[in-house]
């Protein structure tokens, strides 16, 4: 997130109170290339990670129903 500025990929901007700086969302100089940033951003920082944690869950969630449905029949047998 913080290296494509400094390689000219859109770049830094005072922000808030002036304290301090972050990424120039905002711009839309062709030159500064921000709405390209913009969608890389999104795209690894949100699109990406939420993909794998969906995936993540959705494996557990299989898991636990497998593993309650195994526990269900060893329960109706042993009677």
């Amino acid at each position: 997130c913080a290296f494509p500025p400094l390689l000219g990929w859109s770049r830094y901007i005072p922000e808030g109170l002036q304290v301090s700086c972050g990424v120039d969302y905002y711009t839309l100089k062709p030159e500064v290339n921000n709405e390209s940033f913009v969608v890389y951003m999104f795209i690894v920082h949100f699109t990406i990670p939420f993909i794998i944690i969906m995936f993540c869950y959705g494996r557990l969630v299989c898991t636990v129903k497998a593993a309650a449905a195994l526990q269900q029949e060893s329960e109706t047998t042993q009677r």
